[in-house]
């Protein structure tokens, strides 16, 4: 079966896109910023959910660790469902009028897996670091509008794929108490050897450490010529 494109939302879409996209090729901090956090957005995010890993409440908060990161490849089997049945051409493809700032692959465009990935950390850290969370949302819409800017996604496509990954963080916690039970006894244990992990200063060097070789090895690479 061939996949449906909807036209309904495409065609309006591509405006926004052309004009997002002329915004930022015509100022250069614009494009740089967009550039830089299309590119290592899943970057901060990973770093988001890691500080689930430390604090008092252990061993719950790296079982929501691990639960972000199977909710991670639960998103992405959602968005390629989703895109399966919903194609539609990514902005440089259907327009000459958009320029492609970063590589990105020529598959369809709706939904957006980087925005998936997004919402998961966000539906996890909403249960178990609230204020993290804020910061998780407050960052996810400077996060579309960067894929939107760099020519890789139209604005539902975000938004669509943001959802997907709020659907697969309720499915993993919801998943946790089939086999939470299992893995926490062997958590705790491991606490208890490497309990200078949850020092404050040894929290921060790993989350450093995260940050800084996820923005190199992640680095966002100008388009194929």
């Amino acid at each position: 079966m061939s996949p449906m494109v909807p036209p309904s939302f495409t065609w309006p879409e591509l405006n926004w896109a052309i004009d997002l996209n002329h915004f930022a090729r015509q100022h250069a901090v614009v494009q740089d910023a967009a550039v830089w956090l299309a590119g290592a957005g899943v970057v901060v995010y990973a770093a988001l959910l890691l500080t689930t890993v430390w604090g008092d409440d252990q061993p719950a908060g790296r079982i929501a660790f691990i639960s972000g990161v199977i909710g991670g490849g639960v998103a992405l089997l959602i968005t390629h469902i989703m895109g399966h049945f919903w194609y539609r051409p990514r902005p440089y493809v259907a327009s000459h009028a958009v320029k492609l700032l970063i590589e990105a692959a020529r598959d369809t465009s709706f939904p957006s897996d980087h925005l998936a990935a997004a919402g998961v950390v966000t539906g996890i850290l909403w249960r178990m670091r609230r204020k993290t969370a804020y910061v998780s949302l407050a960052i996810a819409p400077l996060f579309a509008i960067s894929r939107v800017m760099v020519g890789a996604h139209y604005p539902s496509d975000t938004l669509a794929g943001f959802l997907a990954g709020l659907l697969a963080a309720a499915i993993v916690t919801w998943l946790e108490g089939k086999w939470a039970p299992y893995i926490a006894p062997i958590l705790k244990d491991l606490g208890k050897v490497f309990v200078w992990f949850d020092r404050p200063f040894v929290a921060a060097l790993v989350e450093l450490i995260v940050l800084v070789a996820g923005f190199y090895l992640f680095q966002p690479r100008p388009p194929h010529t």
